[in-house]
């Protein structure tokens, strides 16, 4: 037992003055004479012990009497065995503000509910910190208001990143008991294969609060697909459905963000996942989204795209040997195609392009490996077929790129036998994988010794076709002479996807404050950057890197939000760039804690649980009831107690 108020316990040496009154109170006899006193005496004694007995009892009274209301002064209580005596308690509170916390409890989501019943029983004598996947709140007067402030957020933090955090926020001291409290959904999390042990201090507790929906279900635009045919573009685009959801669902698309192109509608039945078609006229579609209305989330309701007008890349082929194929391939719709002969070109014309083609020179002076290299350098992309004989010059130019010699020929026919579908130079080029096909010819190759994954190979496994640092390097000459694959169906995908490999697909969208690297054609002299323009005004720059003929732009950190962006450059809009939310949060699975863990339903419950905790046994009112009962025991003893 301890006592609020100890130093009222010195007034337990008042009780000095009771016994001491008690043993030095004196009486006056009256002497009376009688006749036969034998009688009298004996009634006298017992009459003596009985106010002995009565003296005593009434200063047993007193005693207890006032001891009990000295106790009642010094509060008596039971200190809580959970925390140590006079220990202050300090809260670190991570409320998950995710986008699967838009689900509904009752008549509002789970994260207003939960903002608002943290506002309620916020502690208000202690230090208190507020966290979530985006923001920290500290201990101030308008921690309540900034609460209420806080919106739902696009991060996502894992369970072991919020413990790492929460350490970080507690005080350094060891005389709190702290206690970290933990409210969310805990939508697909993984808690038990964390030791918690690791990350708790000696002193600080965990406590876990669950908040779920009443009826869990949502749908969600996954993802969406587009393949460019001779007179129409088809979109393809995959819905996931969560929970009980009978009802059809109607799929819009708008181009320039308000301009209806279709619609149409779907039903789940008894499937979670659906794909749809829709077909639409062949053109450019920047700020274009699908929509969809449904119960649940809204965040993935919505699926910004964008489809740009490619621009024009400008091939040149330097050529000792005919390139009547390339002119057929590298047409005037898609393409600027020059040709010189090495004995013509005019070396400006190296820089000008986006594209290079070494077609059989047998020849490489210093200048031109140098006007070469500074091609490169500046992020060209080069093209080489040899001829027929080996190039020392060219082969120190390619190990300066770390690429292997061409020195070992085989003068064996052998045939090309290998498609690599999985090289970026035919990823998503072929709808099946080919294994058919009529095998092009070679009677001469170069040998090669190469760790890298080739795109092309031969029947001898040696590489044909291989593809690094910017330089995409045959290991056979191409002409009619050595070979017949200038007639092969392979032909035009190669060399077309070749022209592409290193600039960047027109891709429908990015994700959100994942690392993407997108190249952006400009051919800027100045130091103006480029800037990303939200429709709704808002400008961000993103990380960039200039290259001669294009930038490449990093969004890992920039954009924030979800929509359409303008890629600007001086006031001009070069292109459009559509950005979406990780699809992560829609998938509503929760995770099932253990009996062993301390969970709670309600912040409600958790506020009270921790109130009892804290809250110590007082008895002070229990010894002001026994001192007004030996009261009236001395009360009783004096008035009706006779000796």
């Amino acid at each position: 037992m301890a006592f609020q108020y100890p130093q009222f316990l010195y007034a337990l040496f008042l009780l000095i003055i009771p016994i001491l009154i008690h043993l030095f109170q004196l009486r006056k006899f009256k002497k009376t004479e009688f006749t036969n006193v034998a009688l009298l005496q004996k009634i006298s004694i017992q009459s003596r012990k009985s106010s002995i007995v009565k003296k005593y009892l009434v200063l047993l009274s007193r005693l207890l009497a006032i001891t009990a209301l000295v106790f009642a002064f010094a509060q008596p209580y039971l200190p809580n065995q959970n925390t140590e005596e006079n220990q202050e308690t300090e809260y670190v509170i991570y409320l998950d503000n995710s986008f699967s916390m838009e689900q509904k409890l009752g008549t509002k989501t789970i994260f207003e509910h939960a903002q608002q019943e943290l506002v309620k029983y916020l502690p208000e004598d202690s230090k208190v910190s507020v966290f979530t996947n985006n923001e920290t709140l500290k201990n101030n007067q308008n921690l309540a208001n900034e609460l209420l402030s806080l919106k739902l957020a696009p991060e996502h933090l894992s369970l072991e990143q919020v413990l790492l955090k929460s350490n970080t926020l507690f005080s350094k001291t060891d005389d709190l008991n702290k206690k970290l409290l933990l409210i969310s959904d805990f939508q697909s999390q993984s808690i038990e294969k964390l030791n918690f042990d690791e990350y708790l201090s000696r002193n600080q507790h965990l406590e876990f609060v669950q908040l779920k929906p009443e009826q869990p279900k949502n749908i969600s635009i996954e993802k969406a697909l587009y393949q460019e045919e001779e007179n129409q573009i088809e979109l393809d685009v995959e819905l996931s459905a969560e929970g009980s959801n009978s009802n059809p669902i109607d799929i819009s698309i708008y181009y320039d963000e308000d301009q209806l192109i279709a619609r149409k509608q779907v039903e789940f039945e008894d499937q979670n996942k659906l794909t749809t078609n829709f077909k639409i006229s062949k053109k450019a579609y920047p700020k274009s989204k699908i929509e969809i209305k449904s119960a649940g989330l809204t965040y993935d309701d919505t699926y910004y795209f964008s489809i740009n007008q490619p621009s024009k890349l400008n091939v040149l082929s330097i050529n000792q040997t005919e390139d009547d194929f390339l002119k057929r391939i590298y047409n005037k719709t898609n393409f600027n195609y020059s040709s010189y002969s090495l004995s013509n070109l005019p070396y400006s014309s190296i820089n000008q392009s986006d594209v290079v083609i070494l077609n059989e020179l047998k020849t490489y002076s210093n200048n031109f490996t140098n006007a070469l290299s500074k091609f490169l350098d500046e992020g060209g992309n080069l093209i080489v077929i040899p001829s027929t004989e080996t190039n020392a010059s060219l082969n120190q130019f390619l190990l300066k790129y770390n690429l292997p010699k061409l020195e070992k020929t085989i003068d064996d026919e052998i045939q090309l036998t290998k498609i690599n579908f999985q090289h970026p130079i035919y990823k998503n080029t072929f709808i099946d994988e080919i294994s058919n096909f009529d095998y092009p010819n070679f009677k001469k190759t170069f040998q090669l010794n190469l760790s890298t994954a080739s795109a092309l190979s031969f029947s001898n496994q040696m590489p044909a076709l291989i593809s690094k640092n910017k330089i995409s390097l045959f290991t056979a000459a191409l002409n009619l002479n050595n070979s017949n694959f200038q007639n092969s169906p392979l032909i035009v995908p190669t060399f077309y996807n070749l022209a592409n490999l290193n600039r960047s697909a027109n891709e429908l969208q990015f994700t959100v404050k994942q690392p993407n690297s997108i190249k952006i054609d400009w051919a800027s002299k100045t130091d103006e950057v480029l800037e990303l323009v939200h429709t709704n005004k808002t400008r961000v720059i993103p990380q960039q890197q200039k290259y001669l003929k294009y930038v490449e732009i990093s969004t890992s950190e920039v954009p924030e939000i979800a929509g359409n962006y303008a890629v600007v450059a001086q006031q001009d809009t070069l292109q459009y760039l559509s950005f979406n939310y990780e699809r992560n949060q829609s998938q509503l699975n929760y995770y099932s804690f253990s009996n062993e863990a301390s969970v709670f339903e309600s912040i409600e419950g958790l506020f009270e649980e921790l109130r009892k905790q804290q809250e110590t046994k007082s008895f002070w009112h229990w010894f002001l009831i026994f001192a007004l009962i030996f009261l009236l025991v001395e009360v009783l003893l004096l008035n009706y107690f006779k000796p």
